[in-house]
């Protein structure tokens, strides 16, 4: 007896998912490089209005902004 195939639909949303993911990681570390900022993309992280604090301006402004419009 075999089990029965996944969701189809399932996995298209969890492949879109990661596609997601990897897209504003690339959005990111583009800001981060336009601002002239040193990183390494260690894991998965939760930015807040404090660490932005820390951040240059450009660079802060930028982030809020993928923060507010993740998709932008």
């Amino acid at each position: 007896m075999s089990a029965a195939p996944p969701n189809v639909d399932v996995l298209e949303r969890m492949v879109r998912a990661v596609e997601k993911v990897r897209e504003r990681l690339l959005r990111a570390s583009k800001a981060l490089e336009d601002a002239g900022v040193r990183y390494a993309v260690i894991g998965v992280g939760l930015v807040t209005e404090r660490d932005l604090a820390d951040l240059p301006d450009l660079l802060a402004a930028r982030l809020r902004e993928l923060l507010e419009n993740p998709d932008g």
